[in-house]
């Protein structure tokens, strides 16, 4: 009897452990499922989140322009070029107008050093000449000696000048075709601007429009022509800056302008015509 009662505790036990057993597991079951579940919509919303942040970055960079903007002084700072310490007059400012790189810095320093020599073996050559004539001019009161004087001063100066010209056009040779017309429109406008003095008072934008023209006749003349050299286009530019440029006002004293200068340089003409008289009933 006793034994029998043992036996069934013991079944009752065993059932009741396999009973808490499957009950855990089952819990163990659901908890693990669920942490898959949460894991795997973690996931998801992860991955949702980088694909719609790479569709917003694509959108941004749809919206930025294909050549973003430079700042403005560092494009300056680009646009500027050292000039070497040993380039001087018009090669120093040609250089600097063209932004001429070092390659062709060197070529002017080269011309340069052949200009120098050159010139220095002229007035060598020639300055006890030039000595003796203004000498001689000091003592004659002959007005046809004067006259042969003046003319071989002038000879020896125009010869001079010439040799100048011959490298400073070769200089000019050893740039592009570009860099020409730049430096054709500036110096047109140097020539020129002049003419359009203070009284004027010509705004800033006024100076940029006359520029403007002073690049549009150098393009039209190409980069062969010295137009800056040429009295009929010097002509030209300043007419088409009066015409495009003045106000009424501005066109009004501007010939008020030229009348006084026209004036002033016959009252000249008249005063060295009377002197040169004088001196010669002397």
């Amino acid at each position: 009897m006793k034994r029998a009662y043992w036996i069934q505790l013991l079944v009752l036990v065993f059932a009741m452990s396999v009973l808490t057993a499957t009950s855990v597991w089952a819990k163990t079951k659901k908890a693990a499922s669920k942490t898959d579940a949460d894991v795997a919509k973690k996931k998801t919303t992860a991955e949702e989140t980088k694909v719609e942040k790479a569709k917003d970055k694509a959108k941004d960079k749809d919206d930025e322009p294909l050549f973003p903007k430079k700042d403005k002084a560092d494009a300056e700072a680009k646009d500027e070029v050292e000039i070497h310490p040993d380039l001087a007059e018009v090669y120093a400012e040609i250089a600097e107008v063209v932004k001429l790189d070092e390659e062709g810095q060197k070529k002017f320093l080269i011309l340069q050093e052949k200009k120098t020599q050159t010139l220095e073996k002229f007035d060598a050559k020639y300055s006890k000449m030039i000595v003796k004539i203004e000498n001689e001019l000091d003592r004659t009161n002959n007005k046809k000696r004067q006259e042969k004087l003046l003319l071989e001063l002038t000879k020896i100066s125009s010869n001079r000048e010439k040799l100048q010209q011959k490298f400073d056009n070769q200089a000019l040779r050893a740039l592009r075709a570009d860099q020409i017309i730049v430096w054709n429109t500036y110096e047109l406008w140097a020539v020129i601007s002049p003419e359009f003095d203070d009284e004027l008072e010509m705004t800033d934008e006024q100076v940029e429009k006359s520029k403007a023209i002073c690049d549009q006749i150098a393009k039209m003349k190409g980069p062969k022509a010295r137009i800056a050299q040429n009295p009929m286009i010097k002509r030209m530019a300043i007419s088409q800056i009066g015409k495009k440029v003045l106000t009424k006002q501005q066109k009004k004293a501007y010939t008020l302008q030229q009348r006084r200068k026209r004036l002033h340089e016959e009252g000249e003409g008249k005063t060295i015509k009377v002197e040169t008289r004088r001196g010669h009933h002397r």
